[in-house]
């Protein structure tokens, strides 16, 4: 029995495998930023944490390429919209709101901060760098009808390789374009981009929409995604090697070796696309490997992506707690090899809390009288009843 037989045989487990890594990257590039910004770190350190944090440049659009694949793969009828809506509001919305709350109110100056102020940054996911992804993800359930009647479209034409072809080249050439008129005029540091709603502009839906079709395309034709995934290994690698050296270099050239500015590895320029599409189709083959081998390393990962929603909101709290011990142990030097600690114990800690959370009668009790009093005026209908089981027992 082949490979890509084995892994149909395991009800797509490589794409909770994705997620975990998706997440340890997002934690991995938190730590880096915290260790890039002390003020004694050496040239070839700042070098290596640099590539470092280019190799872990891959989480929102892997987590997009995700979310694309299940919607798509999980829904094979219309959305009831305004009960998909408020469940994704419930799950995705509040938990954020709470801890907008919880980082404007512990590591932000509260000293003349308006109203104004603070409903901008929950509209905007601005209470936090990472909070960002959830005001941007949102944004894909909200057009879900939409999406869904186009990929119908789509699935009635896979049976035309050449209709595929020329979809996915489409589709590609016209991301492509959108990020590279946006990297020479809209995210260009001028004045105009950030002193209007402009800056914000970089947490559309529209400049991930290509990793959502991607993962919904890939839901339609599962089984041949795997195909090319183990036949073209060898040439992705090259490719993804190759685009590596690129950003790489864009990354050093910028301002030099001696002043890294890891905000010039944005995801919304043309050649990030290619580099985290070859990333994408390199993590695909290793999490197919690894549902392969079930080894504790899957064991380890497939626990991760359980939890890794409520983890990744509270995982800069838990860094926060960190960075903070560290100062007051006066722990400096060996930047590498403590952001790769840092990863280790925030991982445990975000994750180790969002088990706690999941598993603590008290607080699920409290959750579910929530979701009764948010769904008391649906839940009781046929509909609602039938959407909401289906839901848990996805999720």
């Amino acid at each position: 029995m082949n490979l890509d037989h084995k892994i149909q045989q395991r009800n797509a487990d490589e794409f909770s495998i994705l997620k975990s890594l998706a997440f340890l990257a997002v934690v991995f590039q938190s730590s880096i930023t915290y260790v890039m910004n002390q003020s004694n770190i050496k040239l070839e350190e700042s070098f290596m944490l640099g590539m470092l944090y280019n190799f872990s440049k891959f989480s929102a659009p892997v987590f997009i390429f995700i979310v694309g694949f299940h919607l798509i793969h999980q829904h094979k009828e219309p959305v009831k919209y305004k009960i998909y809506i408020k469940d994704k509001v419930w799950k995705l919305i509040l938990p954020y709101l709470y801890w907008s709350l919880i980082y404007v109110i512990f590591f932000t100056n509260l000293y003349g901060l308006s109203l104004l102020v603070l409903f901008e940054k929950m509209l905007t996911g601005s209470a936090a760098p990472h909070l960002w992804y959830v005001i941007m993800v949102f944004q894909f359930h909200l057009v879900f009808p939409i999406l869904f009647y186009l990929f119908q479209w789509v699935k009635k034409h896979l049976n035309s390789v050449k209709f595929v072809i020329c979809t996915v080249g489409f589709v590609a050439i016209s991301y492509f374009l959108l990020l590279w008129l946006a990297s020479k005029f809209i995210f260009t540091e001028n004045v105009v981009t950030e002193q209007s709603w402009m800056k914000y502009i970089d947490r559309s839906f529209l400049f991930y929409l290509f990793y959502f079709f991607l993962g919904g395309l890939v839901a339609l034709t599962l089984p041949s995604w795997r195909k090319l995934v183990l036949k073209y290994r060898t040439l992705n690698k090259i490719i993804f090697l190759g685009m590596f050296a690129i950003v790489g270099y864009e990354l050093i050239s910028h301002q030099g070796i001696a002043q890294i500015d890891l905000g010039v590895s944005t995801y919304l320029k043309p050649s990030m696309f290619l580099y985290v599409c070859a990333e994408i189709i390199l993590l695909y083959r290793c999490s197919m490997a690894i549902v392969k081998g079930r080894s504790i390393i899957f064991h380890v990962l497939k626990f991760i992506g359980k939890y890794t929603y409520t983890a990744y909101l509270a995982h800069l709290f838990f860094l926060q707690i960190i960075a903070g011990g560290l100062k007051f142990l006066h722990v400096s030097g060996q930047y590498i090899i403590l952001s790769l600690v840092i990863l280790v114990i925030v991982t445990i800690m975000s994750v180790g809390f969002s088990f706690f959370i999941d598993k603590t009668p008290g607080v699920i009790n409290k959750i579910r009288v929530l979701e009764r009093f948010n769904y008391m005026r649906f839940v009781t209908s046929k509909e609602g009843v039938v959407y909401s089981k289906i839901l848990r027992r996805r999720d």
